[in-house]
């Protein structure tokens, strides 16, 4: 079961983010699976029976209650949404939950992130939402530029960088749609649209042939090399995808697997430490009207830059442990 709660608002993102970990780590703590991005929530409940799913849901909900209530805050009933995730045709036991008093329906579909999950997790919706997105985008540039037309470089441009970068979002959790037969069929119709209104070609130009002439990989190759992409990233990061798997949504390193990926990157995770060991001083008057005086232990260096007629270059120069190094620019 998801639970998605929106938040409304003008603060700024990190202020957003700083009220919404402590939600993460309230329910987190007690044994929730909550996951957040910005004002979004999820939490996901797993279990076998679903009287069992509905009363842990019911009782996260009563944790985000109280905490939104201690915090000044408010979870409006008409922005959460409750959807099972099951492939049985009857769902007894998953009686409506409540929350501030109102009965929440359950419902067949939720739309989180972008992405349009259904109670199946058959994608059927996400992916009508895209071809419909597409045709729609295409139907308004050619009323715009229904007299003139655009040139075949800005409509390449079009397609290439605005519509099919939209196609590929999220394509790591809906990357199995596109091995069945039917879907490649219909990413095939959009590409066959956008490559006739590149080239102006006749209708009857085989597509794969259009798709030779512009250098354009078929959109569910695509699809399966963006989502692969993704999975090297969190594997990167040292998320929890890292496990290769050949079922599930991990079953990619199985279908689009490849030796390079298993070695070693050069990526280097970002660390911050916010306590200072250093003091910045920079008084201007101070360092104009007389000689600084500094501490007998400090390191102090000096930094210069400078261009000649062979070329630029930097430097720099440590004046106690007289020291120096320069660094040719080209």
């Amino acid at each position: 079961m998801q639970e998605d709660i929106r938040r409304e608002g003008f603060c700024l993102p990190s202020c957003v983010n700083l009220v919404i970990d402590r939600l993460l780590d309230v329910t987190n703590d007690l044994g929730f699976s909550t996951f957040g991005y910005a004002g979004d929530i999820v939490i996901i409940v797993q279990g076998k029976y679903a009287h069992s799913i509905r009363e842990i849901m019911q009782e996260a909900l009563n944790v985000v209650v109280k905490w939104a209530i201690k915090e000044g805050s408010n979870i409006s009933p008409h922005k959460t949404a409750i959807v099972p995730f099951t492939n049985r045709k009857e769902t007894e036991g998953l009686r409506p939950l409540i929350l501030h008093g109102k009965e929440l329906e359950l419902l067949g579909e939720v739309k989180y992130l972008g992405v349009i999950l259904d109670s199946r997790l058959n994608w059927n919706q996400h992916l009508q939402k895209i071809i419909s997105k597409v045709q729609t985008t295409f139907a308004v540039v050619r009323r715009i530029c229904e007299k003139r037309g655009l040139r075949p470089s800005i409509m390449h441009w079009l397609y290439t960088g605005v519509i099919r970068p939209s196609i590929f979002h999220g394509t790591l959790v809906w990357w199995p749609k596109v091995m069945q037969k039917t879907t490649k069929i219909q990413l095939g119709r959009i590409q066959r649209m956008a490559s006739l209104a590149i080239t102006g070609a006749m209708k009857s130009t085989p597509t794969a042939a259009i798709e030779e002439l512009l250098d354009l990989t078929p959109l569910d190759l695509l699809i399966m090399a963006e989502a692969r992409m993704a999975l090297y990233r969190l594997q990167t990061l040292k998320q929890q995808a890292v496990p290769k798997m050949e079922a599930g949504l991990l079953s990619i390193w199985k279908n689009v697997g490849d030796p390079i990926l298993d070695t070693r990157s050069d990526y280097t995770i970002p660390v911050y430490h916010h306590s200072k060991i250093f003091n910045v001083m920079i008084d201007w008057n101070y360092w104009r009207n007389k000689d600084p005086l500094f501490p007998e232990d400090a390191l102090i260096w000096s930094t210069d830059g400078s261009r000649a007629g062979s070329g630029t270059g930097s430097g720099i120069f440590g004046l106690r442990s007289n020291r120096s190094f320069s660094f040719p620019l080209g």
